[in-house]
């Protein structure tokens, strides 16, 4: 199951979520729909054990985190081109 970046820009920096999701497109549009922002998916990484990938990425930007799974971080952290 990938493991998603989903989140915004802003001129205040940009918020990304961390999360799990087998369909990437479906959990986009039920993050937005509580979002007053344009939200898009920043990239994935697909992995055989999600839950710890996600947990070590959640520990990873720890100091980071906003509020739950949404971390302050800008994208070239977590999706390096």
């Amino acid at each position: 199951m990938p493991i998603y970046f989903i989140g915004y820009q802003s001129t205040d920096g940009c918020l990304i979520k961390i999360g799990r999701a087998k369909n990437l497109r479906r959990r986009r549009m039920q993050l937005q729909t509580a979002s007053p922002v344009t939200l898009e998916v920043m990239g994935w990484i697909q992995s055989r054990d999600d839950i710890a990938l996600e947990r070590s990425l959640h520990t990873k930007f720890k100091m980071c985190r906003e509020r739950g799974e949404w971390f302050n971080l800008d994208p070239s952290e977590i999706c390096p081109t």
